[in-house]
């Protein structure tokens, strides 16, 4: 693999007019995930205010997305790799503008088991169509890199955005409603 790799592959990877819808895909992703994985758990936690009560969430959330994992690995092989992630997509856009407006133990309950099913449902034919890009590439080695190259920076870039929505808006609940619709746009 080292023998392959260099800047100018790597950036064709990211940067040609045909590889460059799935990076800004690719980058909504990662910048998706740093609120779906930090944020919207800490939500969940100042919201319940109780570990025995976020830990209970978090796994009706892991329960339900494991029920599911195996039916949408059966839907992505089966020739429905494009519909699911169209669909999976937009439902995850979705649920975002819903979470701070639950006010009750059972709703926000209920938003997070829909909205972590629907994103570990999504991983699955998003992982696949992945691969199946590396596959049909010269360099599958380097386009793998570059994607992980974009994900990993988008995280590192979108922290400071994070941090200065933070600082700038002192109440937890306009932070979490801005950086929810983050999430929304990023989805």
């Amino acid at each position: 693999l080292s023998n392959e790799v260099n800047r100018r592959l790597l950036a064709r990877y990211i940067f040609s007019k045909d590889t460059a819808p799935h990076s800004v895909s690719c980058a909504g992703y990662a910048a998706e995930s740093v609120i779906s994985r930090y944020l919207w758990p800490l939500y969940i936690f100042i919201f319940f205010g109780s570990i025995s009560a976020f830990g209970l969430v978090i796994a009706f959330g892991m329960f339900f997305t494991a029920l599911t994992g195996y039916l949408m690995g059966f839907f992505s092989d089966n020739g429905m790799r494009a519909t699911l992630i169209r669909i999976l997509s937009i439902g995850n856009a979705l649920t975002y503008p819903i979470r701070p407006v639950i006010s009750s133990p059972v709703g926000l309950t209920t938003v997070h088991v829909s909205s972590s099913t629907i994103l570990k449902s999504l991983q699955v034919p998003w992982g696949t169509y992945n691969y199946e890009l590396a596959k049909n590439t010269e360099h599958t080695g380097v386009f793998l890199l570059s994607r992980l190259a974009i994900y990993h920076l988008t995280r590192v870039l979108v922290w400071p955005l994070i941090i200065g929505l933070a600082l700038l808006f002192t109440t937890h609940q306009v932070f979490f409603v801005l950086t929810f619709i983050l999430g929304a746009a990023f989805s």
